[in-house]
């Protein structure tokens, strides 16, 4: 049975063992609105988040939407947030966080948005970004969100703040959560949860390195280096090829290399790489969603694997191989939309500074314009 506003208000105010009085002074408000709202009135709409905030409830709970349909609607979320990029997905967040301010994950995705998105900069999405994480960090348990929330207020922050943020970050990899609880198991005698620990943590080492930000800044030479050797990272099947869930990564960074060889004026091997980098894209598009995709050898990374949710617009999850889901996904798979992959080969909202420009060389060339022409008539057909 729905519960009516007014019967939400009276309940939550008698379970907090509040007067009227004492709630209209948390709220900010008179008695007499109070009195009016447990008398079947209702509040200003804008209110609503404030009360919802208070009692420790959901906007949708407090006017009286039962738990399955607010179970329902926050589930569907991450499919919205990811859907859209940009304004919209800052819209979503922001929706979301209005109907259900007290929900972390929410949180979570409202603060990435703002802090990668551009956004901070406004003075109205700055505060909001801050009070996120402070909140989180005062109230939140999982060790991921809070992780992240001192991660954003670091890239947005400046000055004394930049340095406050700054010192709540791990000062090395060997200090971090997994890495500390992996060795707690390992001296408790927990061997097959220490050997999942160590798997995942060695998949998330190794992507945090192939998959950082790189700037080429011009030079072609470095550039050729450090995109062949994040190739050859991935390479780690024992046949030395490249596991179907690493794909998608190792097609960027062969991207990655087909540029520079061009800006270092090695041209007949660019293309050949270029060709061979679209191939594994399309093919990497084509690997299939809700299946676990290996990433190599389980005695390197513990029996995990990746399992793509593009077509829900989500992002991959990683699971071990019984089936069971790891603590925390490492991220940086890469399987990115066939758009992207126009977009980097032409300037795009999604391209990278890791091309520098280099495929402005054979833009003329027929070649170029053939892998072009694939990619496209595969975005027309994608989905």
């Amino acid at each position: 049975m729905k519960l009516k506003l007014d019967e939400t208000i009276l309940r939550c105010r008698r379970e907090k063992g509040l007067t009227q009085e004492e709630l209209a002074s948390a709220l900010g408000v008179s008695p007499q609105s109070i009195s009016n709202w447990e008398h079947g009135g209702y509040p200003d709409i804008e209110l609503l988040p404030s009360i919802a905030n208070y009692f420790g409830i959901t906007v949708d709970e407090l006017i009286g939407n039962d738990r399955i349909s607010v179970e329902a609607d926050i589930a569907s979320f991450p499919q919205k947030y990811y859907a859209v990029n940009g304004e919209e997905r800052l819209t979503v967040a922001l929706d979301y966080h209005r109907k259900y301010p007290n929900d972390f994950s929410i949180m979570h995705c409202l603060a990435a948005v703002i802090a990668h998105g551009g956004f901070a900069g406004s003075p109205v999405y700055g505060k909001l970004l801050r009070d996120v994480c402070e909140r989180i960090l005062r109230e939140c348990t999982d060790a991921e969100i809070r992780s992240d929330a001192v991660f954003y207020m670091c890239e947005t922050a400046e000055g004394e703040e930049f340095e406050r943020w700054c010192s709540m970050l791990p000062v090395s990899f060997g200090q971090t959560y997994y890495e500390t609880k992996e060795r707690r198991l390992w001296k408790i005698g927990d061997r097959a949860q220490a050997r999942r620990l160590y798997g995942r943590s060695n998949a998330e080492i190794l992507l945090y390195f192939v998959a950082r930000d790189y700037h080429a800044d011009g030079d072609a030479e470095r550039a050729e280096v450090n995109s062949f050797y994040r190739m050859k990272l991935l390479s780690c099947r024992k046949d030395g090829g490249v596991p179907d869930g690493f794909l998608g990564l190792y097609a960027f960074c062969r991207l990655c290399h087909a540029s520079a060889l061009f800006g270092c004026g090695r041209t007949e091997e660019g293309f050949a790489e270029l060709e061979g980098a679209v191939d594994d894209y399309l093919r990497s598009y084509d690997l299939p969603d809700d299946v676990p995709l290996p990433l190599g050898p389980d005695e390197l990374f513990g029996g995990l694997r990746c399992i793509r949710h593009r077509k829900k617009g989500m992002l991959d999850t990683f699971v071990y191989e019984d089936g069971t889901s790891a603590d925390y996904p490492p991220g940086g798979s890469h399987h990115l939309d066939p758009n992207a992959l126009y977009d980097m080969l032409t300037h795009g909202p999604f391209s990278s500074g890791w091309f520098d420009s280099w495929f402005d060389a054979v833009q003329e060339d027929e070649r170029f314009a053939a892998q072009l022409a694939r990619v496209r008539t595969y975005m027309e057909n994608y989905r």
